[in-house]
């Protein structure tokens, strides 16, 4: 899955809520992008499920802090 990240010209990431915050595989998927990231100067957009009426902003806010802090250029 390296070689897709490395050509790709950018990323979609997708997660559900769990108990405020990204999916542990999400993290995992991240974090084995290496240091610095894969993701470094890539743009993501980023998705998330959630039941509730505030859906999954509490994970997506912190998914979007943790790719603003490997170089990820985060969509708005």
């Amino acid at each position: 899955f390296k070689d897709i990240i490395q050509n790709s010209t950018g990323i979609i990431l997708a997660t559900p809520e769990y108990h405020g915050s990204f999916s542990s595989m999400m993290k995992l998927f991240i974090e084995n992008l290496g240091f610095p990231s894969m993701l470094s100067t890539k743009p993501v957009a980023l998705l998330g499920v959630a039941a509730g009426e505030i859906g999954a902003i509490k994970a997506l806010e912190h998914l979007s802090s943790v790719c603003s802090y490997i170089g990820a250029i985060v969509l708005p």
